[in-house]
């Protein structure tokens, strides 16, 4: 298995360097390989994409699904990403959305933050200490 940067993702999906497109498109081609994106991945490339190249956050989580289609592409957890996507599509993004889904998982009962628009998308978990 080959864990895939926050670059690759970002070559794959906006195309802007074309010889680093074809790299990763090699890469990606190999027979019997699988691929692993981290979480922490997921959100960096998110905010690379909204904040250097100016996309959208639906773009984004759209762009995200696609990816999820690719058969040797694995995640941390599917669930978890999806449900971060879907957030998106609600208004919210895809960074606190994972934060709050990793923190469930690890059957946290409240995320404590300063930041009051996450507060706002989960005013029951997300709350200032």
């Amino acid at each position: 298995m080959i864990s895939l940067d926050t670059n690759i993702l970002v070559r794959y999906l906006t195309r802007d360097d074309l010889k680093q497109y074809n790299q990763v498109l090699s890469l990606l081609s190999q027979k019997g390989e699988t691929f692993l994106v981290l979480d922490i991945v997921w959100i960096e490339t998110c905010w690379v994409l909204t904040a250097m190249y100016d996309w959208e956050p639906q773009e984004a989580a759209s762009a995200f699904e696609k990816l999820l289609s690719i058969n040797n592409l694995e995640v941390e957890n599917e669930d978890r990403l999806r449900r971060a996507i879907q957030l998106v599509y609600q208004g919210g993004d895809l960074p606190d959305g994972l934060i709050a889904e990793q923190s469930r998982s690890y059957r946290c009962h409240l995320v404590s933050s300063f930041d009051k628009s996450f507060a706002k998308k989960f005013p029951e978990f997300v709350q200032a200490p």
